[in-house]
């Protein structure tokens, strides 16, 4: 399970919790639990304030020379953040730069790996006239119709994040201070929609 700061959630302090406090920790835990005899073992690459760019850049090391089964992939969000908190723009990654990462990801295991999982990157702010929100939007939209091109698996988080929005308050599911990292609840539903398509 690689991505950013939403998949690490200190994963890599040592008195953290086990593979970190995020969707990798419940996902191992639920499978741990029903499946010991299945030899599972869940690995967490996330690492915070990464880039589509900055996974490409460690993408051997730390996928390929790990030749997983199966691989899940969250990440964008800060493809879209740089370009409002960091004043350097080779920190930035455009919207075609972003889809001609995730395509490099996905071909370099299409052929090998048993199933990919792509989660998309959310943004739960309400406000569309923001820009960000409005630029995490197109890169969201982008990446939905290029997973239409493989044989992969798409988990849409900002939709299944909005459904929620309409019982819950993003607070509930995000930190209230940047509506992107997700609370301990905001974990478990990521974690759940893994485990149900898994399950499947």
């Amino acid at each position: 399970m690689i991505g950013d700061s939403v998949t690490d959630c200190n994963r890599r302090e040592e008195n953290t919790a086990f593979l970190g406090n995020s969707y990798p920790h419940l996902v191992a835990s639920e499978l741990y639990l029903e499946y010991p005899d299945m030899n599972i073992e869940v690995i967490n690459k996330g690492i915070s304030g990464d880039t589509s760019k900055m996974l490409i850049d460690r993408w051997k090391a730390d996928v390929l020379d790990n030749n997983p089964d199966i691989l899940t992939i969250l990440i964008g969000i800060n493809d879209v953040w740089r370009h409002y908190d960091c004043p350097d723009p080779s920190k930035r990654v455009s919207k075609d730069d972003y889809i001609k990462n995730m395509r490099l990801m996905i071909e370099s295991l299409i052929h090998t790996a048993k199933k990919i999982i792509i989660l998309s990157p959310f943004y739960l702010e309400e406000d569309m006239t923001k820009p960000m929100k409005a630029q995490a939007n197109e890169y969201i939209d982008a990446l939905r119709q290029l997973v239409k091109e493989y044989d992969v698996i798409f988990i849409d988080l900002q939709k299944e994040f909005e459904k929620l929005m309409r019982k819950y308050s993003f607070d509930q599911l995000t930190f209230k201070s940047d509506k992107i990292h997700p609370t301990m609840f905001g974990q478990y539903v990521i974690a759940r929609l893994i485990l149900n398509t898994l399950k499947k």
